[in-house]
């Protein structure tokens, strides 16, 4: 799990925010200290940019005798998506239920910010 932040903005209460890394679905998790709700969830992401290409590579090439050979081959490139987004709920043990959204930075140690409103109408800034 990356460990984050979430800010509870009505009244800067700051909670420990867990998202776990994946390929498209993951685990939520936050606690508020104050009341001693803890929040179990899960989230499902879409990557954008990237993706890959194929191609055919043609060469000539002369022999020792003078014969000319027509080689053939295939290539192909991959590149990393640039960014994701993602939808999740965390759902406390005490009855606060959280809408979350997301914007990932994907990466060999992923970063992101977002937002969240529960089910009171309170409103999450996220980041991790």
């Amino acid at each position: 799990m990356l460990q984050g932040s979430m800010y509870r903005l009505d009244n800067g209460a700051q909670w420990p925010f867990g998202i776990q890394t994946s390929y498209g679905t993951g685990a939520l998790t936050a606690s508020d200290p104050q009341s001693g709700e803890t929040f179990t969830g899960q989230y499902t992401g879409t990557a954008h940019g990237g993706g890959s290409s194929f191609g055919t590579v043609n060469g000539m090439s002369r022999t020792m005798s003078g014969q000319m050979i027509m080689t053939t081959g295939t290539a192909q490139t991959f590149s990393a998506p640039d960014s994701a987004t993602a939808r999740g709920i965390l759902r406390g043990d005490k009855g606060t239920v959280i809408e979350i959204y997301l914007d990932i930075k994907p990466g060999l140690i992923p970063k992101g910010h977002g937002q969240g409103q529960d089910n009171k109408g309170r409103r999450y800034q996220i980041q991790f």
